[in-house]
């Protein structure tokens, strides 16, 4: 709700009383240009609940009226899914530039979402103490409220990550793991191509590699763990914390060139 209530504050809404229809249909098409209906449809809740808390504390004496003002339906979202051999170039490309405290943060932090599949703001609010390198094992700590439940959880730390990772934290500098250029707080923000998803980004196009974003690493991580690496369909459900089935399924794509197996199971029969 803090969140919300600071972009409403942005739009100019300093009071509950300013949440007008006029400004919720300003709220809705200033959001639409940047997030999905989803997401300002929940964002759009959490303004109702603002009003709702005024209402009981007497600060208004009704709620809003702009219970009909909604989002269009958004075009579905389109995944990009990365061979493994280009993610591999890029991890690749991001070492040889890792003779720089910078450019080896970068390498540590494509590395960590690349081989464990955690979300942007897991990885970038890990603290060095998270990192279990002896028991092989990292731990999402729910300083910051979480995307699910779920997600506080430990994750395993593959071969090749631990071995980046051995490199990395003597060098870090700082409690995070992935810190800002001070060393203060973790790199969360920045200045425009400065940011993290900027940088990472920036790494893709210098590899022939476009849409390259920490979703793109996560979908990614989850279909080659499915059909390349082994796990099991429970097992990658724990690995990357989802809660339902629906969502597990959302993030296991089909691999090039499988046309062939798929074809061959449509003679499949039990008559």
């Amino acid at each position: 709700m803090q969140y919300v209530l600071g972009l409403a504050e942005q739009l100019g809404a300093v009071a509950v009383g300013d949440l007008t229809t006029e400004f919720a249909a300003r709220f809705v098409a200033r959001r639409a240009t940047l997030v999905c209906a989803n997401t300002i449809r929940g964002e759009i809740g959490y303004l109702r609940a603002a009003c709702n808390y005024a209402i009981e504390e007497g600060y208004l004496e009704h709620g809003p009226r702009w219970r009909r003002v909604t989002p269009r339906r958004s075009a579905p979202m389109r995944t990009i899914l990365h061979q493994r051999e280009d993610i591999g170039r890029v991890l690749e490309l991001l070492k040889t530039g890792a003779s720089t405290w910078a450019g080896h943060r970068l390498f540590a932090l494509a590395s960590l979402v690349a081989y464990t599949g955690l979300r942007r703001d897991e990885a970038l609010r890990m603290r060095i103490e998270d990192v279990r390198l002896s028991s092989g094992v990292l731990y999402v700590v729910a300083r910051t409220r979480l995307k699910t439940e779920a997600s506080e959880a430990p994750v395993p730390i593959p071969p090749d990550l631990a071995e980046v990772l051995t490199t990395w934290i003597p060098l870090a500098g700082s409690e995070w793991l992935v810190p800002g250029a001070r060393r203060l707080v973790p790199w969360m923000n920045g200045r425009p191509g400065t940011r993290p998803i900027d940088r990472l980004k920036a790494a893709g196009r210098d590899a022939g590699i476009e849409g390259l974003t920490f979703q793109s690493l996560r979908h990614t991580f989850a279909t080659y763990a499915r059909h390349q690496w082994g796990l099991s369909d429970l097992e990658l459900m724990t690995v990357l914390r989802h809660t339902s089935p629906g969502t597990q399924r959302a993030y296991v794509h089909a691999l090039p060139g499988h046309g062939p197996l798929v074809e061959s199971v449509r003679a499949v029969s039990y008559k």
